[in-house]
């Protein structure tokens, strides 16, 4: 945690360095272009930290423990299938009366998907 923190500080810092000096001489001077700038380039600098800090530990997680790591693929794998399922269905014209009851059943066709496709392995 503290080796995100310090990483996201870092390039948040970075970003802002280069935001600010960026903005400030295409807003031709103005000091307001420099604080956007800033904000605009620390943002960015501490979303990049922080995805590649995630790629990392996954990474690590998969060298530590290749079938933890597939575990959690196969359950992120099935959690876009569901929230697929649920756009596609929510795009037709058919009307849904209770939205929680469709959830249910888009996971139990989830569920039974992953059962299907389990042996195979």
């Amino acid at each position: 945690m503290r080796r995100l923190l310090f990483q996201a500080a870092m390039a948040g810092l970075l970003g802002a360095v280069i935001g600010a000096v960026g903005l400030f001489i295409l807003s031709e001077g103005l000091p307001e272009g420099a604080i956007m700038g800033a904000v605009l380039g620390g943002s960015i600098g501490m979303l990049i930290a922080a995805r590649i800090n995630a790629l990392r530990a996954g990474m690590a997680l998969q060298a530590a423990d290749p079938a933890a790591a597939k575990r959690s693929a196969a359950l992120l794998s099935a959690r876009e299938g569901q929230i697929r399922d649920f756009h596609r269905d929510a795009r037709s014209n058919m009307p849904v009366g209770n939205p929680s009851r469709k959830l249910d059943d888009l996971a139990s066709r989830a569920e039974e998907r992953s059962r299907r496709e389990e042996p195979r392995r």
